[in-house]
Order: structure tokens, then C-alpha cells, then sequence
């Protein structure tokens, strides 16, 4: 019995790994009300409802993974009661919340069952993998007055992270010891041009440029921990520069780069500073 709810609860944690991919999709047109994230979540939170001794467990060792979650939380409830407008009445999310606990479960949940939260992150990069796809077939797809991308309305730069979170979780596994993660890597680097190519589409320039900043970063942590710093080094260097060249065919080839070149090169411009632009609600 025991054994069948921790499979059961593995498979829900992974589901709702994956689903967050999709968060934004509405498809009883609920207003936001309802999601298939949000079903998920509710439903890992139904089947860890069965062990809460064990995944909803408040210890000491929670404390550096919870305490910036709860200094955020309680900063955006400030926020929220001092700016409530037209656009937004709420001063605390019901999302939120169930995030919360959703993030104490998952943490207890990778104390006790390491594989699990790595099957987890597999499923997360599948999804991006997935949505992508989609967004190669114009399915559910929608663009802007600026000519960005939008994914079932999801918000663009939310969306394009998310995908790049994905993309960052490929290439962990590739530099990852485990054998059975580095062979999927191996499959999942094949499919994941079309995360960069729907990154390009979104028009984020934040995410365009974590792509290489990401690369860049787990090529020198590979770099400082392997024995064979040669190899590492030259295996990395391969990597980086074709995931340079392909980003650079996908720019040339791609029939909607001409939006990311236009925001990269205005970035800091009017648009940045203007009346609801990013530096003038920083500056608020």
C-alpha cells in the first residue's frame, strides 16, 4: 500500500512538473479560475495529503529554501494592499498559497526520493519540449501589436523563462554523471532548437540572453569539476559554439527573428523608458 502511494505520488509530482508548461491554458474559459497546473498541484497535494508527517514536515533544514519564498510572498501582500487598482483587487493569491505548500512537499519530497525529483525536472524539460512543438504548428498561438508571440495569453517573458528553464534542465542532464539522464539529454538536445526558435518568436531579450549565459555557466562548472579538464574543456567549447552557430541559421532563417533584433537594439530606448515601460514602473 505504502508503495503504491509513493508511485502514485512520484507520477502526480511529475505531472504537475510537466503542466506547468501549459499553466495558462484555460480550456473551460474560466476567466484564470481553473488550469491543468492548478488541477495537478491540488491533486500532488491530495496524494502527499496521505504521508503529511512525512512530506509536510516544517523542519530547520526547510529554512534556507523557504525563507526567501516567505520574504516574497509577504512582500508582494504589501504591494498588493498598497497598489490596488482597476487591473488588480487581490492582495493575496489563492496561487500563491497552494504554491507554498506545493514547494514544502516538493522539497520533503527530494529529501526522501532523489529520483523522483529528477524525474521531475525530466518531465519539466518535456513539457517545454512540448509546448514548443506546439508553437512550431501555430497551436494555440497568437501574436501582439508588436509582433510577439503569445501562447495561449500567457505572459511572453513568463513563457519564453519558462522555456528556458527547460532548455538549462537539458542541459544539465547532458553534463550529468547519471547514465540513464544523460542518454535523454542526448535525444532531448535534438528537439531543442525548437525551444530557441519559439524563445525567438517570444521576442525576450532577458531569455535570449540567458541562453548563452546559461551555456556558459555549466560549461565552466563542468570545466572545475571534472578530472579530465581537456576533454571537458574541448567538449564545451564544441557545444557552445554550435549552439552559437545554430542560434545565428535560426536568426538568418527564421521568419520572426526581425522582432527580438529590433527589441535587442532598442533596448534602453524610449520604449524601456517610456510611460509603462520596464525602467518606469522599476522606478515606481
Amino acid at each position: 500500500m505504502r508503495l503504491r502511494a509513493r508511485e502514485a505520488q512520484n507520477f502526480l509530482l511529475s505531472s504537475y512538473a510537466f503542466s506547468l508548461n501549459i499553466e495558462n491554458w484555460d480550456p473551460f474559459s474560466t476567466g484564470g479560475l481553473f488550469s491543468i497546473s492548478k488541477l495537478m498541484g491540488i491533486f500532488y497535494l491530495g496524494s502527499i495529503a496521505l504521508s503529511p508527517a512525512i512530506y509536510l514536515a516544517f523542519s530547520t533544514r526547510l529554512i534556507p529554501y523557504l525563507w526567501p519564498k516567505i520574504a516574497l510572498i509577504i512582500l508582494i501582500t504589501i504591494m498588493s494592499a498598497l497598489n490596488i487598482n482597476y487591473y488588480s483587487s487581490k492582495i493575496l493569491d489563492f496561487s500563491i498559497i497552494l504554491n507554498f505548500f506545493i514547494f514544502i512537499a516538493i522539497i520533503n519530497h527530494a529529501i526522501i526520493d532523489r529520483k523522483a525529483i529528477n524525474n521531475a525536472f525530466l518531465y519539466f524539460a518535456v513539457g517545454s519540449i512540448f509546448v514548443s512543438f506546439l508553437i512550431f504548428f501555430d497551436v494555440g498561438v497568437t501574436f501582439n501589436q508588436e509582433g510577439r508571440l503569445v501562447f495561449f495569453d500567457a505572459g511572453i517573458n513568463e513563457l519564453a523563462l519558462k522555456l528556458l528553464c527547460g532548455l538549462f534542465i537539458i542541459f544539465s542532464f547532458f553534463f550529468s554523471k547519471e547514465k540513464k539522464y544523460k542518454n535523454i539529454s542526448l535525444l532531448l538536445l535534438w528537439l531543442s532548437p525548437l525551444i530557441v526558435i519559439a524563445i525567438i518568436s517570444s521576442g525576450s531579450r532577458t531569455a535570449l540572453l540567458l541562453i548563452f549565459a546559461t551555456a556558459i555557466y555549466l560549461f565552466l562548472i563542468n570545466l572545475f569539476k571534472s578530472e579530465r579538464k581537456i576533454l571537458a574543456f574541448m567538449t564545451g567549447s564544441i557545444l557552445i559554439a554550435l549552439l552559437s552557430y545554430g542560434s545565428y541559421i535560426l536568426f538568418v532563417i527564421y521568419q520572426d527573428t526581425s522582432v527580438v533584433i529590433e527589441r535587442l537594439v532598442s533596448t534602453g530606448g524610449a520604449r524601456d523608458f517610456g510611460e509603462g515601460g520596464r525602467f518606469a514602473l522599476w522606478s515606481v
